[in-house]
């Protein structure tokens, strides 16, 4: 009798255990993979989502400030013409009751001086686009 016969080759039986061990092994950790990438992508879809819902959010407020920015530009432009207009017409008002008045010659020049100096006739137009500038 050989040594081979009483002596069985513990190897032969270790190796297949040892894969047995690394089969289940290797199962268990694809198992947790598996899960892992499924909650990874829950995850990653639920960033996604959340982040579009943001972007929109976002882009209504911008839209919204755009038009509330719009509007007070408008008002403030229609403001400042009916006070420019306002002007205007308390000018030639006044120059017009000069005449009434009986107001005549030098003392004329002088207080229309006067008039225009401190309340002088503006282009409305003008004076809207230097003083309401951007937005609308």
């Amino acid at each position: 009798m050989t040594d081979e016969e009483f002596l069985p080759d513990r190897r032969k039986h270790g190796y297949r255990e040892l894969e047995v061990q690394v089969d289940s092994h290797f199962e268990k950790l694809a198992t947790k993979m598996e899960r892992f990438m499924s909650q990874a992508t829950i995850a990653f879809a639920i960033i996604g989502i959340t982040s579009a819902i943001a972007i929109f959010g976002f882009g209504f407020v911008l839209k919204e400030h755009r038009d509330i920015t719009q509007r007070i530009q408008e008002q403030r432009r229609n403001a400042i013409r009916t006070a420019c207009q306002a002007q205007n017409s308390r000018h030639d008002t006044t120059i017009a009751q000069l005449g009434n008045l009986g107001i005549r010659g030098v003392e004329r020049e002088v207080t229309v001086s006067l008039i225009d100096t401190l309340a002088p006739k503006e282009n409305c137009e003008k004076l809207v686009d230097e003083q309401v500038k951007g937005n609308g």
